[in-house]
């Protein structure tokens, strides 16, 4: 998961409270679903298989971020979509970011035809490397949910507060973090080729 239950009580100041649990756990994969919904990826690392066209130049974008450097990646080539995958040498390919965008290099040209390169590789971060953007959007969102339901008492977001003595009315007001998680989730959503 991009947070712990643990870590998402200690953001919303729960304490050792255990009553909200399994609720605050829901929360947490809600609001997970929904920050690699929007970037259009799974953060947490995990393998994956692209089969794609070979298209005459010597490299293919790949969308989703990031690769692990380790396990290595695997490339295999066939003639046709029906025929054996063979495994091509990792010493004729590479991977790299450039501009926040990952690549496959391979030293030659990707030869044209219809789902003829298959690139098994991990993608995703290391459970303890997940970039603090996401991590702390998620706990927000955590927090905002939280709050919003009938469970919660927090004040995430806060912008003013007015009180009633005595005739006068009170009135809270809370900032829109909608604009703010979007902006941070930006530079993490998948490229669509």
């Amino acid at each position: 998961m991009i947070t712990t239950l643990a870590d998402a009580k200690t953001y919303m100041k729960i304490g050792s409270d255990t009553t909200d649990d399994s609720f605050i756990t829901s929360l947490i994969v809600a609001s997970q679903d929904e920050i690699e919904a929007y970037c259009g990826q799974k953060f947490e690392q995990s393998a994956r298989t692209y089969i794609f066209n070979g298209t005459g130049s010597s490299e293919w974008l790949i969308g989703t971020l990031p690769i692990a450097v380790s396990p290595a990646a695997a490339l295999s080539y066939r003639e046709t979509p029906f025929a054996s995958w063979v495994t091509v040498s990792t010493s004729l390919f590479t991977i790299l970011r450039q501009y926040g965008v990952n690549y496959l290099y391979y030293d030659g040209t990707l030869t044209v035809g219809t789902q003829n390169y298959k690139l098994a590789v991990t993608v995703g971060y290391a459970s303890n490397a997940l970039p603090a953007d996401i991590v702390l959007c998620c706990k927000e969102m955590v927090f905002a949910r939280y709050r919003e339901s009938a469970n919660g008492a927090a004040m995430l977001a806060k912008t003013s507060v007015s009180r009633t003595t005595d005739g006068y009315t009170s009135t809270e007001s809370y900032e829109d973090l909608r604009p703010k998680w979007k902006r941070r989730l930006a530079a993490y959503k998948r490229i669509t080729i």
